[in-house]
């Protein structure tokens, strides 16, 4: 900066990185018989101030968690029931899906990253039981998803990546009866699964190789019958 008596153009501040470096002594005074420096600086030659944030990078947005809702009481829209394993059924004064025989119904209308599953269901016979199917995927040409299983005794969760089910990877003893309706969720998410039944924690599984983004649906057992209500399917995290 040019001053009164100061010094003239050719006295800057050099600023780069927090570090400034005075050139004043380098400089030629205006006032007076110019005097060469004994190290000329040219001005063309200053290094300009650095201005930060030349380059920051634009924020990314989160993901929109995306939530869809069924209660099955105005029919089965958005879902794939096979014919003769699943069907609409009248129950408690609306509607439910019945499942009979190892086939799966399957959440068709949407797919993807699925963080929340919440259901009711009912297992009508001692020996039902019905499998909550999670980041089920076979785009890789390789079968691969969670396997939630609700039975009368326990509730347990497998993974599958190929032609059958792996084992169980954990178990949670939990009596249920038949012919009362439960309460499922079960949240995936962080490298892990946890399941509750009617508000409760029941058995959970860290897993640091989740499925990709995939489809839900459910499975009833083989020679079991098992009706399925108020589904709620959340993909995203928030």
């Amino acid at each position: 900066r040019l001053a009164a008596g100061g010094l003239g153009r050719r006295e800057f501040l050099l600023i780069a990185g927090g570090l400034v470096v005075w050139l004043g002594q380098m400089a030629v005074k205006s006032h007076g018989r110019a005097v060469s420096a004994a190290v000329p600086v040219p001005v063309e030659a200053a290094t300009p101030a650095v201005t930060a944030n030349v380059h920051t990078k634009p924020a990314i947005a989160p993901a929109a968690v995306e939530t869809y809702s069924y209660n099955f009481d105005n029919g089965t829209a958005d879902w794939n029931l096979p014919a003769g394993f699943w069907s609409w059924v009248p129950s408690e004064g609306g509607h439910a899906l019945r499942g009979t025989g190892n086939y799966g119904a399957r959440l068709a209308a949407h797919t993807g990253d699925v963080s929340s599953l919440r259901f009711r269901f009912r297992l009508e016979e001692m020996e039902s039981g019905v499998t909550a199917n999670l980041l089920e995927n076979s785009s890789t040409g390789v079968h691969v998803r969670y396997l939630v299983q609700f039975g009368i005794q326990e509730i347990s969760i497998s993974k599958q990546q190929g032609p059958q089910p792996g084992p169980k990877l954990a178990v949670g003893f939990v009596p249920t009866s038949p012919k009362v309706f439960y309460e499922a969720r079960i949240l995936v998410g962080g490298g892990s699964v946890d399941v509750f039944l009617n508000g409760e924690p029941v058995v959970g599984v860290d897993d640091p190789n989740p499925p990709p983004p995939g489809f839900v649906g459910f499975h009833a057992w083989d020679n079991s019958v098992a009706l399925v209500d108020d589904v709620e399917v959340q993909f995203g995290t928030e």
